[in-house]
């Protein structure tokens, strides 16, 4: 199943290649119960349902020809959503700007995405609420244990 994982990605990686698909990258492939694909891909700009489905059909069709899973099978392309950890470090570049929740092993911060570097990633976090005291502290990628944008839902009122 492994090898069968890895294909798969392999032929996703390929096909996003070409030229406008260039922007999606794959984040994880899981096969559960043998019968359910999904691949899980992102993008440098915006994940579009067209490029999803451009995926899933590319994969329909090496399935099938390749016999690599049983005949009663399903593909689901999608973003990993909102609310997921990010994985890959193409996955900050679009959220610059935006709060993100960092754990280390030593500690958590809340801040704004401010700049994303080659080995690190630059956050800017209150320090002192108070005296309205702004620090900006660079954590490297391989020090992340986990990284969540925080959601907000901006509703203006009248």
């Amino acid at each position: 199943m492994k090898n069968l994982k890895r294909d798969i990605q392999n032929q996703v990686e390929a096909f996003c290649e070409q030229e406008e698909m260039t922007d999606v990258f794959v984040l994880e492939v899981r096969l559960e119960k043998s019968r359910n694909l999904k691949v899980f891909v992102d993008s440098d700009e915006s994940l579009t349902f067209r490029k999803c489905t451009r995926i899933s059909r590319h994969l329909e069709e090496k399935i099938e020809e390749g016999k690599w899973l049983p005949e009663n099978y399903s593909i689901e392309v999608s973003s990993p959503g909102a609310d997921k950890p990010l994985v890959n470090i193409r996955q900050y570049h679009k959220h610059v700007g935006r709060n993100i929740v960092v754990e280390t092993a030593i500690e958590k911060i809340e801040g704004e995405l401010m700049s994303i570097g080659p080995d690190s990633i630059e956050i800017e976090f209150v320090k002192d609420k108070k005296k309205k005291i702004l620090e900006r502290v660079h954590v490297a990628f391989n020090k992340i244990i986990k990284a969540n944008i925080v959601i907000t839902i901006n509703s203006k009122k009248k």
